[in-house]
């Protein structure tokens, strides 16, 4: 299969295009495929940065979620989430929320000082 083949076919199978880039050369790699995925799903799909309850930053995509740059992570989660957040204490977690009317699912993954939130859109 040709490098174009396999970015093609790795569109069709559900990558977002910087993915199908990376599966194309996945042989010039010097980190695992799997790790080099979620770094670039990242690019995509909206994430955000917690520490001590605050929002520390948000890549682009998240910031046309939370539309406002001082928004408080309670404000974004909702009272429910973000009690459940707060008792949370594992590594990860995923928690069903609405935001600007839309179905959504977080999951937090917690890091050494900070958690960090992945959004996706639960609206098909």
């Amino acid at each position: 299969m040709t490098r174009k083949e396999k970015a093609m076919q790795s569109f069709l199978d559900g990558y977002n295009c910087s993915q199908c880039m990376m599966l194309a050369f996945e042989d010039y790699l010097t980190i695992d495929i799997d790790t080099a995925l979620k770094m670039l799903g990242l690019i995509a799909r909206p994430a955000f940065v917690v520490s001590n309850n605050q929002i520390i930053g948000a890549n682009s995509a998240a910031q046309a979620v939370l539309a406002h740059p001082e928004i408080s992570l309670e404000d974004v989660i909702g009272p429910e989430a973000m009690a459940q957040y707060q008792d949370f204490s594992g590594s990860s977690i995923s928690l069903a929320v609405k935001i600007h009317d839309k179905s959504q699912k977080i999951v937090i993954d917690r890091m050494d000082g900070f958690d960090l939130f992945l959004l996706e859109d639960t609206n098909t």
